[in-house]
């Protein structure tokens, strides 16, 4: 177990430095995205982000 929560601690930052590519993708998404047209923008930004 303890090497399993070191193993987690060590990904810890590339892990947020991925939510955070996807969080810039989905704002820029929903900045671009018109307001009637926000749920599209969110799955546009979702679907991106799981290609990688």
């Amino acid at each position: 177990m303890c090497e399993d929560l070191l193993k987690s601690f060590k990904n810890s930052p590339k892990n947020f430095e991925e939510f955070q590519e996807r969080l810039s993708l989905l704002l820029v998404a929903d900045a671009k995205a018109p307001d009637d047209d926000m749920i599209s923008s969110v799955s546009r930004a979702s679907m991106t982000a799981s290609s990688w």
